[in-house]
């Protein structure tokens, strides 16, 4: 299988699991940066005016929407018409409703709702 075939079959197969699907044998993974803080704290830096802490979670999920550009076949942005704004909005409303949910969790969840109106091409 060519090396890009292989890329996006394990980014379609890591969105089709899910946010759960990623992980090691033992049902674990990884969470590096902002992204490992329950969203409680997110949405208390985005109520309370926390710029330096808002700044850090903006930074974090930019990186993780990046990183899910470079990996996703037929992806040139996840964000789509609705841009980071949108995201950003989406994730708001899902950590509101999930406040001990760890914030990979709620990115991810977000990043599989806007799936389907990815921006597949680079718009002209």
């Amino acid at each position: 299988m060519k090396s890009h075939q292989l890329t996006g079959a394990l980014a379609a197969g890591l969105l089709l699991a899910g946010p759960a699907g990623a992980k090691d044998v033992n049902g674990e993974h990884a969470v590096l940066g902002p992204g490992s803080e329950p969203c409680s704290a997110w949405t208390a830096a985005r109520r309370e005016g926390d710029q330096n802490a808002e700044y850090d979670f903006r930074l974090w999920i930019s990186g993780y929407l990046s990183a899910f550009n470079v990996v996703a076949q037929s992806t040139y942005d996840i964000t789509g018409p609705n841009g980071l704004e949108g995201f950003i909005d989406r994730v708001d409303r899902l950590c509101r409703a999930t406040p001990g949910e760890p914030l990979v969790s709620a990115v991810a969840r977000a990043t599989v709702m806007a799936y389907p109106d990815r921006y597949n091409l680079k718009p002209q």
